[in-house]
């Protein structure tokens, strides 16, 4: 993982909300994002991911969330 950024409360309802999008494109950059901050605010909308029906959404999830 790289350096990670960092979010703030506004951002990551922004992300958080994007995680719903209709568009598996929006999820999955949301998803991403929210890993790379991967803050205690960011694991709800992260754990809601892993129930997602894209399986590229699903995998960042659940890679987020695996202790490393």
């Amino acid at each position: 993982r790289g350096a990670a950024r960092r979010l703030d409360e506004e951002q990551v309802a922004g992300l958080s909300a994007s995680v719903q999008a209709s568009d598996r494109w929006v999820r999955r950059q949301a998803v991403a994002v929210l890993a790379e901050a991967l803050i205690p605010l960011s694991r709800p909308a992260l754990e809601a991911a892993l129930l997602d029906p894209d399986e590229e959404v699903r995998g960042r999830a659940a890679a987020a969330l695996t202790p490393s």
